[in-house]
C-alpha cells in the first residue's frame, strides 16, 4: 500500500488465502476463502474495529471486534442469519444489525451481545443503515418490488419508532444504494448510487439534496451493503469502481482531489473503508444514555424529545424474551401460559 494517511482504514479480503486484513496487518483469525467480510465500524474511544464475516451462500454470520493495530480478535456474536449491514452507536455501545433472512433489524450491545432486541420489523428487504447517536436518528434503506424495484430511504428514531420516508424522485429510487454514511461534522446524510455514477447527500430530514456527479463508486459485494464511502471533516472518500484505490472529494467545493490516491499494491481487493477520527465521535453532555445506560436495565435509546435545541429523551427496551416493567426502566421475563 502506498500514500497511506492516518485516519483511513480498510478491511480487504483475499479469495486465494484464509486471512483477514486490516490496513497492512494480518490478523490471526483464519476465515474460509469463500467468506464475505463487511459491516466495518469503529469505536474511537477504545480504538476498536467491529466487523462481520459470513460464509458465502450460507445463512450464517459472525460478528468480530479487534483493537486497531492489534492482532487479538474476538468473536462477539454468532447467528444463523445473513447479516446485511451493521451500524454502531458509540454512546450506548449498541450495534444495529440488518438480518437478511428474517428481514428485520436488531440491536445488540457490543459489551453484552447475546440478548438482542428488535428495532425494525415487518418491512421489505432492508439493505443498508446508518445512525446518528447525538441526534437520536436511525437511517435505513428498504428495497421493495411493488410496481418495479424501488430503493427507499427512511429515517426513524433510534428505538425504531417514528419512521418517515425521504421524498426522492421515482426515477432515482430504481437505482441500488450501495452505501450510506452520516457526516457528523456537517449533520448530513451521504449515499452512493453506483448505477448513476454519483454520490448524493441531504439534510437529516431528507431535504436540500445535492449531487456529486461523475464519481464511479464501487458497487459492493454481491447484493450486500458495502461501506464504500467514508466522511471526515473535510473530505468524502470513496472506493473507486475501476481500480483498487480509494479517492477523495473536497466537501466544500465537491471537486475531486487529483493529488490523492490510496493505492493497494496487493492483489486483494479493497471492499470497505471507514474514516477514523476521534473528534467525530463526540458525546453531548445532555445525552440521556451516556451514563449507566440512562438507568435502563437492558437497552437505552436516545430519541428526539420534540423540544427545543434538538433535545433528547431516553427510551428503555428489553431483549426478545423480556417485557418492560411499569417503571419504564426494568425488565421481567415473559410469562408462559398454558391452556
Amino acid at each position: 500500500m502506498t500514500n497511506s494517511l492516518p485516519g483511513i482504514c480498510h478491511i480487504q479480503h483475499e479469495n486465494s488465502s484464509r486471512t483477514n486484513y486490516h490496513v497492512d496487518r494480518k490478523y490471526a483469525e483464519q476465515i474460509r476463502p469463500e467468506s464475505v467480510v463487511g459491516g466495518l465500524n469503529y469505536d474511537a474511544r477504545n480504538g476498536t474495529l467491529i466487523y462481520w464475516a459470513k460464509i458465502a451462500n450460507v445463512d450464517h454470520s459472525r460478528l468480530y471486534k479487534v483493537r486497531l493495530n492489534d492482532t487479538n480478535w474476538e468473536s462477539i456474536l454468532d447467528q444463523d442469519d445473513d447479516f446485511r449491514d451493521v451500524a454502531y452507536d458509540w454512546v450506548t455501545k449498541n450495534l444495529y444489525i440488518i438480518m437478511g433472512v428474517r428481514s428485520l433489524m436488531i440491536a445488540v450491545n457490543a459489551e453484552n451481545p447475546w440478548n438482542p432486541t428488535v428495532v425494525i420489523h415487518d418491512r421489505s428487504q432492508l439493505t443498508t443503515l446508518a445512525v446518528h447517536p447525538n441526534k437520536g436518528y436511525l437511517f435505513f434503506v428498504e428495497k421493495s418490488f411493488w410496481y418495479g424495484v424501488q430503493n427507499k430511504i427512511f429515517r426513524a428514531h433510534l428505538d425504531g419508532s417514528n419512521i418517515v420516508e425521504f421524498q426522492r424522485p421515482k426515477q432515482e429510487s430504481r437505482y441500488h444504494i450501495a452505501s450510506m454514511v452520516v457526516d457528523f461534522h456537517g449533520d448530513r446524510l451521504y449515499w452512493s448510487l453506483p448505477g448513476k455514477n454519483r454520490i448524493q447527500h441531504s439534510n437529516l430530514d431528507g431535504k436540500d439534496v445535492r449531487t456529486i456527479g461523475g464519481v464511479r463508486v464501487y458497487y459492493g459485494q454481491s447484493d450486500l451493503s458495502s461501506k464504500t464511502i467514508a466522511i471526515d471533516k473535510h473530505y468524502v472518500y470513496y472506493k473507486a469502481a475501476e481500480s483498487n484505490t480509494v479517492r477523495r472529494i473536497e466537501k466544500s467545493s465537491e471537486i475531486p482531489d487529483t493529488d490523492y490516491e490510496l493505492v493497494n499494491d496487493e492483489e486483494a481487493p479493497i471492499t470497505e473503508i471507514v474514516a477514523v477520527a476521534y473528534k467525530s465521535q463526540k458525546i453531548r453532555k445532555d445525552h440521556p444514555c451516556k451514563d449507566n445506560r440512562g438507568g435502563c436495565e437492558k437497552y437505552c435509546f436516545a430519541v428526539p424529545s420534540g423540544g427545543p435545541a434538538d433535545s433528547l429523551r431516553r427510551v428503555c427496551k428489553c431483549s426478545f424474551n423480556d417485557v418492560l416493567d411499569a417503571d419504564g426502566a426494568n425488565c421481567s421475563r415473559k410469562q408462559a401460559f398454558t391452556v
